[in-house]
This record gives structure tokens, sequence and C-alpha cells, in this order.
């Protein structure tokens, strides 16, 4: 796991000139699983405007929990959904810090009784709690995939 420096120095010309680069490769990544079966279940961790739930809707997730701690960002993850996105997915929204034991425990209560086919986090790494963060393969089930970005300097 690489922790961003980036994000608590306030280094944004850096993090903006990488960012570009760090999606590209997280799409590549995602890429891959549309070679599966689409997943029945995924968790989109940090979702903000929801880039990564729509890829998830669009790759023909059965149900998608969304987690983040702003509301605005989940309002604006909604509004930005298609029609078609929503009636595809049963995507549900979950309001929460992820480094919050009471948020984990709430999403390990929503993943019941299975556990996820993948969990994306497009730029959220960075912001969680590495203890937090190694609970994450806890969600997942045997095989399944996380796919994240994260942004380091050198």
């Amino acid at each position: 796991m690489i922790c961003s420096s980036a994000y608590s120095k306030g280094d944004y010309d850096w993090l903006y000139a990488n960012y570009l680069a760090g999606r590209d490769r997280l799409s590549e990544a995602f890429s891959h699983l549309r070679q599966d079966v689409p997943p029945r279940l995924a968790v989109d961790l940090c979702c903000g405007t929801g880039y990564m739930t729509r890829q998830l809707a669009d790759l023909g997730a059965k149900r998608i929990i969304c987690v983040d701690s702003s509301q605005a960002m989940l309002t604006s993850l909604w509004t930005g959904l298609t029609p078609l996105q929503k009636a595809s997915s049963d995507i549900n929204v979950l309001r929460g810090d992820f480094n919050a034991s009471d948020t984990y425990r709430t999403l390990r209560r929503a993943l019941e009784p299975g556990r996820a086919d993948v969990i994306v986090c497009r730029q959220g790494v960075g912001y969680l709690d590495p203890v937090v963060l190694m609970q994450v393969p806890m969600l997942l089930r045997p095989g399944g995939s996380f796919l994240f970005n994260a942004f380091a300097k050198p």
C-alpha cells in the first residue's frame, strides 16, 4: 500500500499533473473486470461524485453500495446516474466516514450474507487510515478484486 503525502502537504499542482495517468491506470485495471461475469455485489468506497459507481452500473453490477462522508458528494452521485443505471442496478448509498468503526460495521451488515465481488476506491485511499484499509480484504469474497488508485510523490 502506498500512502500519499500530497494530500496533507497540499501539493495540488503535482497531484493534478498525475491525476490523468492514475485515472487511466485504474480504468485499465477496471477493464479487466469486463471480461468476467458482472459483479453481483460491488462496493464503491469514498465514492465521491460516483464516477466508479456509474462504471459499475454500466458493467452490469446487480447491487452497488456507495460509501462517502459527504452528503453533497452523495447527492451529486445520485443526480449523475442515468435512469438506466438506476433501473439496472440496486444502488444503495451509505453516508459515513469509512475510517469510523461504526461505518465499517454498518457496511459489513449491508453486505450480509455475502461479501463483495469487487471493491473500488478511486482516489480515496489516501484519506483512509492504514489500519482500516487493511480490513478491506475481509469485505471481499474469495477471489474478489480490490481496485484503487493512489498518488504518491517519490
